[in-house]
């Protein structure tokens, strides 16, 4: 079951590009959680003209510096530097010393040594609240396996159908937070949304959700709720 799950890490392989390309729906506005250096944001920019804003969340400080001075002329973008959770409050944040200074809440992923530093939390709810977002047509999450605590932080955006699509990415991160992919894929499928497999050429129906048990391969997964989708 695991290795069905698989996918290419390369973005134009994995599907990711496929659906900034071609999404179910038109993208309006959009949360890019976990920004990194701001390369899916860019492609989500250059390939839909009627994108009005995309928030990109991200807990890093250099980087968020990095997004704010690589977005700077660009109108339709917002950065914020807080980490995303279940709540509000204040988390010990790990950046690597050496290599890639993409962070994480867990040390224990990385196999150098890692400098700690506060970072402040938000959770989705809010976020939509102090951006003025009366809907999201794509939340995107790459959280370093905090992706299901971000969902909990939104429960009244799902609650309320504020939230169109999610986008997943699962590595093996997750195990080291204490996630399950299947804990979200429950989340999202008690909250209306049918859930696929991204591929690079489409979507990979995924059924009975209840049956599916814990994985940790890279992969990419999509949720689209009921609502939006077009058979």
């Amino acid at each position: 079951m695991e290795s069905s799950f698989y996918s290419s890490a390369e973005f134009t392989e994995n599907g990711e590009l496929w659906i900034l390309k071609h999404p179910p729906h038109p993208l309006k506005y959009v949360i890019d959680g976990g920004a990194n250096r701001g390369d899916w944001s860019d492609v989500l920019l250059k390939n839909n003209p009627n994108l009005i804003k995309v928030a990109m969340v991200e807990a890093n400080q250099i980087l968020a510096k990095h997004l704010e001075k690589k977005f700077t002329q660009e109108t339709r973008t917002i950065i914020i530097n807080k980490g995303l959770d279940y709540r509000s409050d204040y988390m010990t944040f790990n950046v690597p010393c050496e290599g890639d200074p993409h962070g994480n809440f867990s040390s224990s992923i990385f196999s150098s040594p890692s400098k700690l530093t506060a970072i402040k939390t938000t959770t989705i709810d809010e976020l939509l609240k102090e951006l003025n977002f009366q809907s999201v047509d794509l939340l995107k999450l790459d959280l370093e396996g905090f992706d299901y605590y971000a969902l909990l932080g939104a429960r009244n955006s799902f609650a309320t159908n504020k939230i169109k699509m999610v986008q997943l990415e699962v590595t093996r991160c997750w195990e080291q937070s204490g996630a399950s992919p299947c804990s979200a894929f429950r989340f999202l499928d008690n909250a209306g949304f049918r859930m696929f497999l991204l591929k690079n050429n489409g979507l990979v129906p995924l059924n009975n959700i209840s049956d599916i048990t814990h994985f940790s391969l890279y992969s990419n997964l999509i949720g689209i709720h009921k609502k939006n989708f077009k058979k």
